[in-house]
Order: C-alpha cells, then structure tokens, then sequence
C-alpha cells in the first residue's frame, strides 16, 4: 500500500553483471521514504516479446493507496555503469519517453549530483544523470535512516534488510569523510536512487533544499 501523502513513487534499478536488483519506494510530503515493492532479474534487457525487463516492468507496476486508488511508479532510475550502452537502449524501450533514465555515480567537490547530454544518444529522450555516491549514501543512511524516515512494510524479508544494513561512514587519515565498499548493498542502491528522483524533483519545481545542481564537468568517475 503507498501512503496516501506520496509525493513520488520510485523504481530504481542497480545492473549487475549476473543479477539486477529493483526497488519501488514511495517518497512522502513530509520527506520519509517507503519502500514498497522489491526483487531481482537476470536480464534487464526487454529486447524480445518475452521478455520482461527493466522497461517492461516498470510499465506494467501498478499499486494501491490507503483510499484504494491506483498508483503508477513515476520514474525509474537505472544504473549505467555496467553494460552503459545496453542501459541506454532499454531506457529508449520505455511506453512514457523519458520515463526511464540511466544514472551514474561517481565524486564530486562541487555539489551532489548534475545532468550531462548523452553523446552516442544526443536525440534521447533523457539526460544521464550523474551523482556524487559519497552524497547519495550519506542522505539516504545518515540523514534518512538514523533519523528514522526510511519505513519498511512487515514483509521485510533478509534480501531487503540486508541491502540497506551495515553502511558506515569512516573518516580517512586526512580528515576525508568516506563510505566503506560492502558487498550486497544493491537493493540499498536502487533505494538510494529514489533520493536522486526526489532532488531531480525539487530542482525542477524549483524547491531544492539538499543536493546542489551542479555542472557535469564537475563530476569524475
């Protein structure tokens, strides 16, 4: 069931090289985050009739509010890093142009996340959105879940709390603030994209209160 105060409803995607995970999370007015729906794949590519990835999963979600009213997810974030072209082309297979976009992270002393034109799709329906991982993970596990904004159904199973459990912010030798590498973190990824959707969001109606829009230049791999 999706809060009846939901401001957006988020699929986010984390492609693995044997596995992809997938994540639904409603984001609420009052900024908490609800993950709603979960699971896995092993081909995220919706290139046959067939076959069900990424796009056609995410045109065929439906849920349900409090009120019984039907909800559709608004965006879904997809991870580019592994197989780049191959996301592009799947964002492409989305029913909604530009409902589906790719995502990547990297580090940034700029800001927390930007916007660059994707070369080999310059007539995309999208742009790549590029983000600060430091930033992501630092909004979803310390300003979110240590202050308890981020609510799970009670169907919570291993997978789900295994993905978001065991992050810890460490500080290096020179005073740098960093996140520590943790295998299994991928549902907690595609759940941290619904932070990216939520800034997204606010850059766009112009209400932005955390991450800076910031140029791409700004951003390295």
């Amino acid at each position: 069931i999706v809060p009846d105060n939901t401001r957006l409803l988020v699929m986010g995607v984390d492609i693995g090289q044997n596995v992809s995970h997938w994540a639904v999370s409603a984001i609420t007015y009052d900024g908490k985050i609800f993950v709603v729906d979960w699971g896995t794949m092993i081909d995220f590519k919706s290139d046959a009739p067939n076959k069900i990835g990424v796009a056609r999963l995410f045109d065929t979600l439906k849920y349900t509010n409090g009120k019984g009213e039907e909800i559709l997810p608004d965006i879904c974030l997809v991870d580019s890093g592994y197989a780049t072209e191959e996301v592009y082309a799947e964002c492409m297979r989305a029913q909604v142009p530009g409902t589906i976009m790719p995502v990547k992270g990297g580090t940034s002393k700029a800001g927390a996340w930007g916007r660059s034109i994707i070369r080999t799709h310059p007539d995309a329906p999208f742009n790549l959105l590029l983000f600060s991982d430091f930033h992501l993970k630092r909004a979803l596990y310390v300003d979110l879940i240590k202050q308890g904004g981020l609510v799970l159904p009670l169907e919570a199973d291993n997978q789900i709390l295994q993905g978001l459990s065991g992050q810890e912010m460490k500080k290096s030798a020179s005073g740098k603030c960093y996140f520590k590498e943790r295998p299994n973190d991928h549902l907690g990824d595609a759940v941290k994209y619904s932070i990216l959707a939520l800034w997204v969001d606010e850059a766009e109606r112009g209400t932005a209160q955390i991450g800076a829009n910031i140029d791409a230049e700004n951003l390295t791999q």
